[in-house]
């Protein structure tokens, strides 16, 4: 699993049609995100900072919600703003170990406190994985 990394608004039209999944570093605004969405048709979630979550607008997230877009709250943006790499990268080993713990009947919250500091993701994007290997 991979998430594409948008440092900036004007990186938007620029993206793959192809992406589902998008980590914003900066603050969208609900044009940016109507623009991720068209040149994206088939986005299954973004992910933000919490800070940028805080200060989304509830008319924001209601378009996301719309369309089915899972909206996330991710780490520390300045953590990917200084990476060279596109994409950050969900090793396979990890979501095996995800869905190994849900056919064990490990409840997600759990998992979330176990691999959250192992694995180095954010607790909404293990959630996502959670729903998405069930």
């Amino acid at each position: 699993m991979r998430l594409r990394v948008v440092r900036k608004n004007e990186d938007l039209p620029k993206l793959n049609p192809n992406e589902k999944m998008v980590y914003l570093t900066f603050r969208p605004t609900t044009v940016d995100l109507v623009n991720l969405m068209v040149r994206c048709p088939g986005l299954v979630a973004v992910q933000v900072s919490p800070h940028c979550r805080r200060r989304l607008s509830l008319g924001t997230c209601r378009v996301l919600e719309a369309q089915g877009i899972d909206l996330l709250v991710g780490g520390d943006a300045q953590r990917y703003k200084s990476k060279t790499g596109e994409y950050i990268m969900v090793d396979e080993a990890v979501i095996e170990e995800i869905r190994k713990m849900v056919s064990e009947g490990v409840g997600a919250e759990k998992i979330v406190t176990r691999l959250e500091w192992t694995a180095r993701l954010a607790p909404d994007l293990i959630r996502y994985i959670i729903k998405t290997s069930i």
